[in-house]
């Protein structure tokens, strides 16, 4: 069974391929009788990837420790093999796991000299495919950017790489398979050494709508404003507000109208103290919408939830545009999907994480200019482009 946050390389085997992998069982009927333990599971399979490890070392290839374990899950003749974040399915018959450890440890094999820089440079490349709806080479990028980032412990380049292929996922219907993604950042940025609030924040962003994208609108409204906790405490009004919003979508979807009526509150609070001077008639549409939900039935509200929904995407578009950029460009560009009723925004980068490395590199390659028009940037429809 797979390991989140395990090894950097897994092989998860079926019934009948861990029996070929493992030593034939030459106990007699005795040692049976008394408990004797049989042969080790796999063990011929350990021994000759230990057997390819110095193969590759003397050829300068790195073959991370593999984890090897069994999975009643899968058909009895699969073996799966998942290398960083990219997983193969194979029939033990037709293909040895060896064959395939060994051509893929080429495949990502990094530069003699990896360095944080590099790997940072990697990340934008792949991060200039997305913006050029070039999903599958960024796809196939970030996953390589996700493997160098581990083998040198790299913990802020692995999520952003982890968020930008589940959101890849996510605008391409595959809502599962970006959860999984998703944990797996969410297993780095929980850790109490992680040091970059803004990477927590965009983790539980995904996970909240990952959860729409599934059908868990409670689950859903529950996880923003988990989120919209983890950045309250930093000050950034645009990320405060902006996810209130989110929240509230899938709140009223759930039927939770008191919760949506203290989320509303909040940002009317939020918008009334600002700095920034919204228009009369924002702050006139977003009153008249508290006042409307706090004075209606439960019977009445769900009679006009579509009505409801539609006028709090409308408040969060306009809000967005009338909101301060550069606050929100000083800490990362965001590119705004459309997926369904919700708008997604996924980011290339946070700014201020506390890694010299990535901050400079992120403040080299994102001029204001780019950034602005990073963060509008409209990148796909539900279902568009697909990612294999």
């Amino acid at each position: 069974m797979f390991s989140f946050d395990g090894h950097l390389v897994q092989v998860e085997m079926g019934t009948a391929a861990l029996q070929r992998y493992s030593s034939k069982d030459t106990r007699g009927l005795w040692k049976k009788l008394v408990g004797e333990p049989p042969p080790g599971w796999g063990d011929d399979l350990i021994r000759e990837t230990g057997q390819l490890q110095a193969k590759l070392q003397g050829e300068g290839v790195y073959l991370p420790g593999v984890l090897f374990s069994p999975a009643q899950e899968l058909p009895a003749n699969c073996v799966r093999i998942t290398f960083g974040v990219s997983s193969a399915d194979f029939d033990a018959n037709q293909l040895h796991p060896i064959n395939v450890l060994d051509h893929l440890a080429r495949k990502y094999r990094p530069p003699a000299e990896l360095t944080e820089n590099w790997v940072l440079d990697q990340l934008f490349i792949a991060l200039n495919h997305i913006q050029r709806r070039e999903f599958q080479e960024a796809m196939n990028k970030l996953a390589l950017v996700y493997y160098w980032g581990s083998l040198i412990d790299y913990p802020t380049v692995r999520v952003v790489a982890l968020l930008n292929i589940g959101g890849l996922f996510l605008i391409n219907s595959r809502p599962d398979d970006a959860y999984t993604i998703i944990r797996q950042a969410q297993f780095i940025v929980e850790k109490k050494d992680f040091h970059d609030p803004y990477l927590r924040f965009y983790t539980r962003e995904a996970l909240a709508d990952i959860a729409y994208a599934r059908g868990d609108f409670q689950a859903s409204g529950a996880l923003h404003l988990q989120a919209a906790d983890t950045i309250r405490p930093l000050g950034e009004e645009y990320f405060l507000i902006s996810t209130l919003h989110q929240s509230i979508v899938p709140l009223m979807e759930a039927g939770e109208y008191k919760v949506c009526v203290k989320v509303l509150e909040e940002i009317v609070s939020l918008v009334s103290n600002a700095d920034e001077d919204y228009g009369n008639a924002f702050w006139a549409d977003l009153y008249h919408l508290r006042s409307d939900l706090a004075d209606k039935t439960e019977e009445e509200l769900l009679e006009r939830k579509e009505q409801l929904q539609g006028q709090v995407l409308e408040l969060q578009t306009r809000y967005d545009k009338l909101a301060k950029r550069k606050e929100a460009l000083r800490k990362l560009a965001v590119a705004v999907i459309h997926l369904g009723g919700s708008v997604i925004q996924y980011y290339m980068g946070a700014l201020n994480s506390g890694d010299k490395y990535y901050d400079q590199h992120i403040q080299n390659h994102l001029k204001v200019g780019q950034a602005e028009q990073l963060i509008i940037t409209q990148i796909s429809e539900t279902g568009s482009n697909h990612i294999s």
